[in-house]
């Protein structure tokens, strides 16, 4: 009973984070004007981040939505080799959702990602044995 809680816990917080790379405020783009830096903000989904070579946000939500069927497959069908995979994506999330760190443009959005990731990481490696 307790492992399915835990699996069900994990399937949330990665449904959270493909839920939050949705929205249009998730990625944090700056553009340098003619005297200063102006922002634009868009979905972790979009392709304009792509095209400027920010791939951590399209990273981190394509691994949040393969999280997710291997969280409903975990529930039906639980192996260790899928644990491990489910493991290594996870931390795969984390930093392609912090990756935008670097360029000092992380939003409170990527930051809750690499939170909902890391509490699935958790409970993934501490509670789940």
């Amino acid at each position: 009973m307790q492992k399915n809680m835990i699996r069900v816990l994990c399937l949330v917080q990665s449904g959270l984070a493909v839920i939050l790379n949705c929205l249009p405020t998730a990625v944090k783009l700056r553009f340098a004007g003619p005297d200063q830096y102006f922002y634009q903000y868009c979905s972790g989904f979009d392709l304009l981040p792509v095209g400027y070579a920010i791939w951590g946000p399209m990273l981190s939500g394509i691994t949040s939505i393969v999280l997710t069927v291997l969280g409903i497959w975990m529930l039906i069908k639980s192996n260790e080799v899928l644990k491990k995979w489910m493991i290594g994506l996870t931390v795969f999330g984390i930093l392609m959702s912090i990756s935008p760190l670097i360029l000092g443009t992380l939003t409170h959005i990527g930051f809750l990602i690499a939170s909902f990731l890391a509490i699935e990481l958790a409970a993934l490696v501490i509670f789940d044995k």
